[in-house]
């Protein structure tokens, strides 16, 4: 899939934002840092529900998939987290996994720009 420089460009700086994000979870949802799983996963949510009011086209549900199954996670119609929590992971490292599946995600789409400038 092709996606124009200025949209991967735009996923990239989601990314950086995921990223600081699983640092610092305080900076962006507030709180003492006991957040559940359902907040974040709300606004990880809202970055690919924004691209898709704007206009933007990115396969980031493909993206998704194809990194959580890469670290072991089955597609299913059971969500990746009910897995984590199956495994018996606790909430801190649900949603660190969680944070870094959807980093990496953003880090392959920003990947369809470099391809697609490399094949003009």
């Amino acid at each position: 899939m092709f996606v124009p420089a200025s949209d991967a460009a735009r996923a990239k700086n989601v990314q950086a934002i995921i990223d600081h994000m699983r640092d610092r979870p305080m900076m962006y949802l507030g709180g003492s840092g006991d957040h559940d799983f359902p907040t974040i996963e709300a606004f990880l949510h809202g970055f690919a529900i924004a691209f898709t009011a704007l206009g933007i086209d990115l396969p980031f549900q493909d993206s998704v998939k194809k990194v959580a199954e890469e670290r072991g996670w089955q597609h299913t119609s059971q969500p990746y987290h009910r897995q984590m929590y199956e495994k018996g992971m606790d909430e801190h490292a649900i949603i660190h996994e969680y944070l870094t599946i959807y980093s990496v995600a953003w880090a392959h789409i920003t990947q369809f720009e470099t391809i697609a400038s490399d094949q003009s």
